[in-house]
């Protein structure tokens, strides 16, 4: 019998019309409805579509696989993501074709987990992995609650991280409630102002009740709140540099709004917060949100233990000066000098350097820094924040200030160099939380010390 040729003609007959098709289109384009002459010993026969077709159709032929070559690629983890790639040689491909893949089996014996071993006292090879950020470059450790001006009542509970907690204005609970605003002011902040990234907002409780709440921000116009809950300072970037919140009466009331909470970015401002800035974001990725941190206590160092000299009297004890609080001094005996003194390059300090001067005058008293840099104190008012000069190096050595008589001295309260102030929680050792992680800054934001 000679071979079907791809050119091969079929006569078909379609709906009453005969028509023409080559072989290699039959397949293809012949319908199963479709008729066609078959002519067998003599006698001629009508086969449809259908039956021409299934008639053509190759034989099945069942696949022989004659070998699988299995490969590993050495990365990644064994039972995760390990590659293995594998070749198949068929001894015959098969009709139709077949599909394959290699399956995956596993195994092993199973594992009481029920039982222990004893006692691990030493595993060779382990320790531990201790990662260090570059220096300090500066370090913010902010009490909030002195941004809060008076009147007003328990400011540090507007600042505790604890919602129920609320500081109210002065006077809650009588008639001279009515109107008196709670103002908060952070002009007095390093920069002036607070620096807000995507929003700034406070939470207040007792708003409705009985009167109306107000809300001023950075001077302007009061405008009226309603709901207790978050309420935007600033819902964009931008600064603050002070909010008021008001109970506006029509007559006298008894109750005022509370403040129980600010929020910058999302994070709480808390009391004794500690941003601590860096040259670098080095090593950043090692720490995350929650870890629990703290520098080597090999390395403590307090600022109370580079000062010297003889208090005035218990009161006045060097410490003062770095507790963080105002409302403490430091103050040397009548005659005599307190001096601190910070070894290598000293802190830096080249675009402002305050003291803040607490209760005494400061006739004929004088301020030495780095050694040769005299400033004549001259009468500055009590409880003042005092301007000095930069040091010329731009960084600060040692910090000289005495005592003249009973009456006239300076008292220092707190020490500031470019906005940080000089504080003994810093570089303690002693454990803390990091509350944020900002590479871009690049800085660290801790719940207390360094």
């Amino acid at each position: 019998m000679a071979e079907l040729q791809d050119t091969d003609k079929f006569l078909v007959n379609r709906s009453g019309n005969s028509f023409q098709l080559q072989k290699d289109n039959l397949m293809a384009e012949l319908r199963d409805d479709d008729l066609m002459l078959v002519n067998r010993a003599g006698v001629s026969y009508k086969a449809t579509g259908a039956e021409i077709k299934d008639s053509l159709k190759p034989d099945e032929e069942a696949p022989d696989i004659n070998a699988v070559a299995l490969t590993e690629i050495a990365n990644g983890y064994r039972y995760t993501d390990k590659e293995f790639p594998y070749t198949v040689d068929m001894a015959a491909d098969g009709n139709p074709p077949p599909t394959y893949a290699v399956k995956a089996k596993l195994s092993g014996t199973t594992f009481d987990f029920a039982v222990e071993s004893d006692t691990i006292t030493k595993a060779e090879g382990g320790g531990k992995n201790v990662y260090t950020t570059d220096t300090i470059a500066s370090v913010e450790s902010t009490n909030w609650s002195q941004y809060v001006q008076s009147p007003s009542e328990n400011p540090e509970r507007a600042f505790n991280g604890d919602l129920t907690n609320y500081c109210s204005a002065g006077r809650a609970g009588t008639s001279e409630a009515a109107n008196v605003t709670l103002t908060v002011d952070f002009t007095s902040a390093p920069g002036g102002e607070i620096t807000v990234a995507n929003r700034m907002e406070i939470y207040l409780n007792n708003v409705d009740d009985p009167f109306t709440t107000e809300l001023s921000v950075n001077g302007g116009g009061f405008t009226t709140l309603s709901g207790d809950g978050w309420h935007d300072l600033i819902g964009n970037a931008g600064s603050i540099q002070s909010f008021a919140v008001r109970a506006a009466y029509t007559g006298n009331g008894s109750n005022c709004p509370r403040l129980c909470g600010v929020r910058l970015d999302g994070q709480l401002l808390i009391n004794g917060q500690t941003t601590l800035t860096f040259p670098t974001s080095n090593n950043f990725d090692k720490f995350e949100v929650g870890d629990v941190v703290g520098s080597d206590p090999s390395d403590t160092v307090t600022f109370t233990s580079l000062t010297t000299g003889t208090q005035y009297g218990t009161a006045w004890a060097i410490q003062n000066a770095f507790d963080g609080d105002i409302g403490t001094s430091a103050s040397p005996a009548t005659g005599t000098s307190m001096k601190l003194t910070i070894p290598g390059q000293g802190i830096p300090c080249s675009s402002t350097f305050t003291y803040y001067q607490r209760l005494s005058a400061t006739k004929n008293c004088t301020i030495i820094i780095n050694e040769t840099e005299v400033y004549n104190c001259a009468d500055k008012a009590d409880g003042t924040t005092v301007t000095l000069p930069v040091p010329k190096s731009g960084f600060l050595t040692s910090l000289e200030w005495n005592r003249v008589d009973a009456g006239a001295s300076v008292d220092m309260g707190q020490i500031k160099c470019d906005g940080v102030e000089l504080l003994d929680s810093v570089g303690t050792g002693s454990p803390v939380s990091i509350t944020a992680i900002d590479a871009a800054g690049p800085t660290i934001t801790t719940n207390g010390g360094s």
